[in-house]
């Protein structure tokens, strides 16, 4: 990231989170806590090392950094590292594949402390270090074990197993674009799924839009459910007086900030 910032324009006790978020308009970097207890914030930065002459690449809490202390830093945020545009790193890969997001929020934290720990390394780290370097992220909901798994996936001593795994999502990966490419070629303006209990429709022009599609459901089949989006399938529901559900999903990728 190079962008020159001006007293004028951004005060000098701005914090590093707040320029990238409010100023820079890179909003994937995530805030919580401002007192670098959660890890949420955290980018990689690549620093000048005045002992050595050289440079040095690390993770750091964005919360706890002034911007104006970054002075010919670089720094990558999660949009830098990969996104559905450009591909996915592999560190978003893992931690997708391995089921280690849920509500997504603390999910670029975690990425970019792992991505800034392989970099410090060399790409060669330890499960004991995965460990460590993760000391600093908090999760609030999905639990650490899968979160894990995916990163130690990635070092040089991970299990067997871990890394089985890893080589199968990869798998997948691949053969879900070959899928893909092969839906965008269907030249019909929905797919539809009939199910002696269930019937599954995705619209695919705006004719077939939301509110049309509800209408049409509820007109043409008398007491049926209608689930919208990712409306959880264990909501109590009366099938003898059909139920709009409003509630929407996760629509940014977790990992990248899209």
């Amino acid at each position: 990231m190079t962008s020159p910032v001006s007293p004028a324009e951004v005060p000098v006790d701005t914090r590093l989170v707040d320029y990238l978020r409010y100023h820079a308009a890179l909003p994937g970097t995530k805030v919580m806590c401002r007192e670098g207890g959660c890890g949420a914030c955290i980018v990689v930065a690549t620093a000048p090392d005045l002992n050595t002459n050289t440079t040095r690449t690390f993770s750091v809490q964005a919360c706890q950094l002034l911007v104006y202390a970054c002075a010919n830093w670089d720094m990558k945020t999660i949009e830098g590292l990969g996104s559905r545009h450009d591909g996915y790193h592999e560190v978003q890969k893992a931690l997708a594949g391995f089921y280690g997001t849920q509500c997504g929020y603390c999910s670029p934290g975690m990425v970019m402390t792992m991505h800034g720990e392989m970099e410090r390394k060399g790409g060669q780290v330890t499960a004991a270090e995965v460990e460590r370097a993760l000391d600093g992220n908090i999760c609030r909901c999905t639990g650490y074990r899968p979160i894990l798994d995916a990163f130690k996936s990635l070092s040089v001593d991970g299990e067997d197993k871990l890394k089985q795994k890893l080589a199968d999502i990869e798998v997948r990966a691949a053969l879900g674009s070959e899928v893909r490419g092969v839906q965008n070629q269907v030249p019909t303006d929905r797919a539809a799924v009939w199910g002696e209990t269930a019937r599954w429709v995705m619209p695919r022009s705006q004719w077939w839009s939301f509110i049309g599609l509800v209408s049409h459901l509820l007109s043409s089949y008398s007491g049926e459910y209608v689930a919208c989006g990712k409306t959880p399938v264990t909501e109590a529901r009366d099938l003898n007086s059909p139920t709009i559900s409003d509630k929407k999903g996760r629509w940014f990728h977790p990992t990248s900030g899209d």
